[in-house]
């Protein structure tokens, strides 16, 4: 398995800055930019702090067949895209009879694998996406998470893709900072569980809220996908000036 990093920056307008004024004077960004803000601490600490997202490992659910993740909201991306979507009991959905199986869609296979490489199923719940026949641009959107200004964070999350036949595949996105999202689309891990991690530094000038969307397809212009895609254990931290520029 491999390990996915990505890091949002110059996006899209950056005052270009040396690196002595950058460190030692200050860092000016316009909007959502991701430039170097250093303070007088945080380069000599090594420090994470996790941010609270509900329902990050989509173990609690509400009613329906598939249920549906409490605290999360699942949207059409850039169309009026419909897909099976939901969570899915890993541990369960071999033993499911065909009529119910057919409200997900899902290769047993696909499904019934709780540990591949370092990924392990803590609690036997994953979020799920398919478009089996039309292609499809669909996701799930977080409660609201707040982005301090002028601070540094890590957004990691496991992704499995499965035939992805048509579009560029999932996406791990942040809405909110900007008119359109920012993050990784295009993700397609053959079948394997990888683990996709996302570094944001915020605009100095001040705090935003955004969500977490997570999605097969993505609000890209035209990006609909037919496949399928599981989610599992969004982990959100808020992380030290030097660990990010030690990181990306």
């Amino acid at each position: 398995m491999k390990q996915t990093c990505v890091k949002v920056k110059r996006l899209p307008v950056l005052v270009a800055l040396s690196l002595a004024i950058i460190m030692f004077a200050c860092a000016w960004l316009v909007g959502f930019v991701a430039i170097a803000h250093a303070d007088g601490t945080s380069f000599d600490r090594d420090w994470s702090q996790t941010v609270s997202v509900s329902n990050s490992s989509f173990s609690e659910t509400g009613s329906g067949e598939p249920a549906t993740p409490s605290s999360w909201t699942g949207t059409a991306l850039n169309t009026n895209s419909y897909a099976k979507s939901g969570v899915v009991n890993t541990s369960e959905y071999s033993g499911y009879n065909t009529e119910k199986k057919d409200k997900y869609g899902l290769a047993n296979d696909f499904v019934t694998n709780p540990q591949d490489g370092d990924y392990t199923d803590k609690d036997n719940k994953v979020l799920f996406i398919n478009a089996t026949s039309l292609s499809a641009a669909y996701g799930y959107s977080s409660s609201d998470v707040t982005f301090e200004k002028s601070a540094y964070y890590r957004i990691s999350v496991y992704v499995k893709t499965d035939n992805i036949t048509a579009g560029s595949g999932a996406s791990v996105t942040v809405s909110g900072l900007k008119d359109e999202n920012v993050g990784i689309v295009g993700i397609k891990t053959n079948s394997e569980w990888e683990h996709y991690t996302l570094y944001l530094a915020t605009s100095s000038l001040k705090s935003s809220t955004g969500k977490i969307v997570l999605g097969l397809g993505s609000d890209k212009a035209s990006d609909t996908c037919i496949g399928a895609v599981l989610f599992d254990q969004l982990k959100v931290e808020r992380i030290s000036a030097h660990k990010f520029f030690s990181e990306v």
